[in-house]
């Protein structure tokens, strides 16, 4: 099994993990891909609109395998 690790997705990477998404069926309604969509996706969640969202990519090796979001972070209410 190879290292799983966090980091931030490369728009390549972003589009490589949404070109072969497969939805929960039970949760969320069908997924097709569109380039278009992925790419403003992609600029929304990394291009500093949401200062205060981080969004990270779950990797196996070099294979994208999960996404995941820390919302609302306050950096004023942080704590050690």
């Amino acid at each position: 099994m190879s290292e799983i690790t966090l980091r931030t997705f490369s728009e390549e990477e972003y589009h490589d993990f949404f070109r072969h998404y497969e939805p929960d069926p039970w949760t969320s309604p069908p997924y097709r891909y569109d380039r278009e969509q992925v790419s403003r996706s992609y600029r929304y969640n990394h291009g500093g609109f949401r200062p205060d969202y981080a969004h990270f990519g779950v990797f196996e090796g070099n294979e994208p395998v999960g996404s995941f979001q820390l919302k609302r972070i306050d950096p004023e209410k942080k704590n050690l």
